[in-house]
Formats: C-alpha cells, sequence, structure tokens
C-alpha cells in the first residue's frame, strides 16, 4: 500500500502540471496583454519559479525542463534552449530554498525576478543582438521592461497560489518541507 507521502506527491505533481498548462494557454492568449506592445507577464517561468521554491531540487529540475519546453514553443526556439537552461535554474533554486533559504514572498520575488531577467535576456539575445536588430534600447525599454515589470506585479498572486497548493491539507507539503513562512 503507498503511503501518505508518495500519494501527496503524485496529487502535487499532477496540480503542477495542470497549473503550467493553464498558465502556457493563459500566455499564449490574448487575455493578458496591456499596453500598446502587448506586454503579458511571463507566467510559465513565475509558476517554475514557484515550483521550485517550495520543492527540492529534483523537482525543480523536472518542472524546470517542461517550463522550458513549453517556453521554447512560445519564443519559437530550437526545442531544448530554455528547458536547458531551466533545468539548471530549477536545481540551483532547489538547492538554495532546501537547503539555506526558508522560501517566504520576498525570496521568491527576488528568485523570480532573477529568473525572469535571465529568460528575457536570452531571448533579446537570440532574437535581436545576434540577428543585429536596430534600435536595441527601444526594443528593451518598450517591449522588455513592461514585461519583466508586468511579471513582478503579478509574481505574488502566483506565489500565493502556489503556497496553498503547496501547504494544503491533502497533498502532505507541510509535513514534507519547510516551516510556513510567510
Amino acid at each position: 500500500m503507498e503511503s501518505f507521502k508518495d500519494r501527496s506527491l503524485y496529487i502535487r505533481f499532477i496540480v503542477y502540471f495542470f497549473e503550467l498548462y493553464v498558465f502556457y494557454s493563459l500566455e499564449q492568449s490574448t487575455f493578458l496583454n496591456i499596453g500598446e506592445f502587448s506586454a503579458k507577464p511571463m507566467l510559465v517561468v513565475l509558476c517554475f519559479s514557484a515550483i521550485a521554491v517550495f520543492e527540492n531540487e529534483i523537482t525543480g529540475m523536472i518542472f524546470g525542463i517542461v517550463s522550458g519546453i513549453f517556453l521554447d514553443m512560445i519564443f519559437g526556439v530550437p526545442i531544448g534552449l530554455c528547458a536547458v537552461l531551466l533545468c539548471f535554474l530549477g536545481y540551483v533554486i532547489g538547492v538554495i530554498t532546501t537547503y539555506f533559504i526558508k522560501p517566504n514572498l520576498f525570496v521568491f520575488w527576488s528568485i523570480s525576478a532573477v529568473t525572469v531577467f535571465v529568460v528575457l535576456l536570452l531571448r533579446f539575445l537570440f532574437f535581436y543582438v545576434l540577428k543585429s536588430v536596430g534600435g536595441l534600447s527601444f526594443v528593451f525599454g518598450k517591449i522588455f521592461l513592461p514585461i519583466m515589470i508586468y511579471s513582478a506585479v503579478t509574481a505574488p498572486v502566483v506565489f500565493l497560489f502556489n503556497r496553498c497548493i503547496y501547504f494544503s491539507k491533502n497533498t502532505g507539503g507541510e509535513k514534507n518541507k519547510k516551516i510556513n513562512n510567510f
């Protein structure tokens, strides 16, 4: 018979996969567009960051690969580029938050800001700098900066949602991990 800990891990994985799919769908839709350049929050990256903050490094790597594949499809880059990057970041975030730092809103906010910045910097490099597009400061200031700001504004909502998933009674997160620290 399966133990409660194993069942709770499966339940959380299913909920996390469903959440990633819903955020991927929202990021692809035009529902969240604001501004004249259609800035959208990077919900897939925020969801990945929240999962990596609450879970261990192996889970962070698994969801980093899945989130990276979603981002590769969104950006139209060769499959695997963002997957490898987020797999590495998932491991690093998982180690940091499992062994060194208790996860709270400020920690998540700073980790997600760095993760969004790295992903957008990679996108900026491959789509604009390497293709020698003119007006790089305009592109960065009018397209990428609003995306970073919008992602930073929506990050607490994603954090609180994932915190509720992790510390809910039915998933056993409160028994497996860190102190419930806001």
